[in-house]
């Protein structure tokens, strides 16, 4: 990822942004530093990370969590360095740059305003989604402003994820598809085309293929209960990228307030009903919504767990601290950034997780009143990781340094007399450099779980 402004690479924006009032030429004025090292404000927040990776957190969760952050996410290695006649090289100087994660650090866009914050996204993220962009319901007046972007994000090695293909109610559906409520049949034709045209046109590496089955089950019911895994085979048959992940997604699940648990009881049901019927399910995704301070880092763990039994990935989509004024939730600036940290940890460690998606990286200049209600306050919106000035709220602040920072491996080392050194490395794509007297060359490796030894030329 890169870090600071002026360091990033010329971004060519798509004409269809070039009308927005705000252009990314203004934002190259900020003065802000994207790369995890602002941590004013978050100071105490900071404090408690590095007890947790010492080892001498007061709290067990926390030990627990860097434990499997260390089994997990980062591998031992030893790198071994040779000449061109496989003689190995004692004292070389190898540089280790991570340049991207294994796990996937996502956000969530409007493609209305990409244009304002194209500049510094790289900074947040390896992984692009949209909150409407590919929702069939909105082909006409968004679908065009979807692809320029995904374009972009390949330029900068980022991967773009497909939101959604079938969200089975009748009002997130397409206006032609509402009107076909009487003709089961025709209704079923649409949504095989809507399917095919969708997966088809689209370059993503993952496809929310049917989200919140759990409140919208109006047409599954109509059309038949099987057309859920039809859905899922149909997807699989028509994908661009024969390589994305076809995920179920639903809300209220790892983020449930307690007296919604039993959302977890019935997800799975209709997980494994989908898989009986031949549902080529591949990952879960569990929207992390989280709208109570009631949840504590180990029940969020806890909930993940009881998805062990599908030994699918589990991605947590939406993720994001929402003021709630139903459940009298509004945390100071501190508290929600807490929130992330702590439930970016667990989510981090736990092995069947494998990426966390940000619903909103971009705040708004305004926050709606309540989830369902369009109207405005005039206070400023706060649960994005980005303020609509460029600059960082605690909870973008704590999310940098995780990503940026905290979770990077960027070491100097030397060889042995064996031309050989260890290193422990978090996953990701690197940047190697080695170096003797007045030559050097550069290498990009990727290292995984399955990486133990690594052997670099020089």
């Amino acid at each position: 990822m890169n870090y600071l402004l002026k360091t990033l690479p010329m971004i060519t924006v798509p004409a269809a942004f070039c009308l927005l009032s705000l252009s990314l030429h203004a934002q190259t004025n900020s003065t802000e530093i994207y790369d995890g090292t602002n941590i004013t404000g978050i100071e105490k927040i900071i404090a408690e990370i590095k007890l947790q990776k010492n080892g001498t957190s007061e709290q067990q969760w926390r030990i627990d969590a860097q434990q499997r952050i260390n089994k997990h996410r980062k591998s031992q290695l030893t790198v071994e360095v040779k000449d061109k006649n496989g003689t190995p090289i004692p004292n070389a100087k190898v540089e280790l740059k991570q340049l991207n994660h294994k796990f996937n650090f996502g956000g969530v866009i409007s493609t209305k305003k990409f244009a304002k914050q194209a500049e510094v996204l790289p900074n947040f993220i390896n992984q692009i989604g949209f909150n409407n962009g590919l929702k069939y319901k909105h082909k006409e007046r968004l679908a065009d402003t979807v692809e320029p972007i995904i374009d972009w994000a390949k330029q900068h090695d980022i991967s773009a994820r497909g939101h959604v293909l079938v969200y089975p109610g009748w009002q997130f559906m397409h206006k032609d598809a509402k009107k076909l409520k009487n003709n089961p049949e025709q209704l079923k034709n649409f949504i095989e085309a809507q399917l095919y045209d969708y997966a088809k046109r689209w370059d993503v590496v993952e496809w929310d293929v049917m989200n919140e089955p759990l409140d919208n089950l109006e047409i599954a019911n109509l059309l038949g209960r099987g057309i859920m895994a039809d859905w899922f085979k149909q997807a699989q048959k028509h994908v661009r990228n024969k390589d994305a992940r076809l995920f179920i997604n639903e809300n209220r699940i790892i983020s449930a307030p307690p007296a919604n648990i039993d959302r977890i009881v019935e997800y799975k049901k209709i997980i494994k009903e989908i898989i009986s019927d031949g549902g080529p399910i591949e990952a879960i995704g569990v929207q992390a919504r989280f709208r109570v301070d009631s949840i504590t880092p180990e029940m969020v763990y806890q909930r993940l767990e009881q998805f062990n039994e599908f030994n699918l990935p589990i991605v947590a989509t939406e993720f994001e601290i929402v003021n709630t004024p139903r459940y009298n939730f509004k945390p100071t600036h501190l508290r929600r950034a807490q929130m992330t940290e702590e439930y970016m940890q667990v989510l981090f460690s736990h092995p069947n997780v494998d990426g966390i998606v940000a619903w909103t990286v971009l705040n708004n200049l305004t926050s709606r009143s309540s989830a369902n209600d369009k109207s405005t306050t005039n206070e400023k919106e706060t649960r994005g990781l980005l303020n609509w000035d460029m600059s960082l709220p605690l909870n973008g602040k704590i999310w940098l340094y995780l990503i940026n920072n905290h979770w990077q491996t960027n070491e100097t080392k030397q060889t042995n007399s064996a031309g050989k050194f260890d290193v422990s490395a978090f996953h990701g794509k690197y940047q190697v450099t080695i170096s003797q007297g007045n030559s050097s060359i550069e290498h990009t490796i990727n290292i995984d779980k399955n990486t133990n030894e690594i052997a670099l030329s020089f």
